[in-house]
């Protein structure tokens, strides 16, 4: 499992930073398993829902 902290805004475009993207990638494809640093419900939820709505077995995130 892959823990993260928080490395972007949810809440606007994909990143363009090569090591960023990779991150986000990761947590498209349900490599990340925890995230660390998500401030506020309107991030929270942004991550999660990202989280179970676009990878393969939609497992929630631990934060």
């Amino acid at each position: 499992m892959n823990q993260y902290s928080s490395f972007y805004d949810v809440t606007g475009p994909s990143p363009s930073d090569a090591n960023v993207k990779q991150m986000y990638d990761h947590l498209k494809k349900g490599l990340v398993g925890s995230i660390l640093n998500v401030h506020g419900v309107k991030e929270v939820r942004e991550v999660q829902k990202l989280a179970v709505e676009t990878s393969r077995l939609g497992i929630p995130l631990i934060y």
